[in-house]
């Protein structure tokens, strides 16, 4: 028991850790590496920012730590948004 409480705090420490912060410079799909700060599409553990508006074709899966939706960002798709439990999600109003 001891174990698993060890490594389950080691792995939540190495998670913040090595989380990227990611955010959008221009509008366009989610899955579109170009509309992202990085040129790569958000993964697992990455704090990320939505600053333009987000079209999605495809399921988008916000399996990171923190999504921020900008104010008057719109997102629009014909699937489903699928949120991790363990991820926060904030938008400024």
């Amino acid at each position: 028991m001891k174990k698993l409480f060890l490594f389950t705090i080691i792995t939540l420490v190495v998670n913040v850790l090595v989380a990227t912060n990611v955010y959008t410079v221009k509008s366009g799909d989610y899955h579109n590496p170009c509309i992202w700060s990085n040129n790569s599409v958000p993964s697992n553990g990455d704090n990320i920012t939505i600053n333009h508006d987000i079209n999605f074709y495809s399921q988008v899966y916000f399996f990171v730590n923190t999504v921020t939706i900008s104010s008057g960002v719109e997102m629009c798709g014909y699937n489903n948004i699928v949120v991790d439990n363990a991820c926060n999600i904030y938008m400024d109003l």
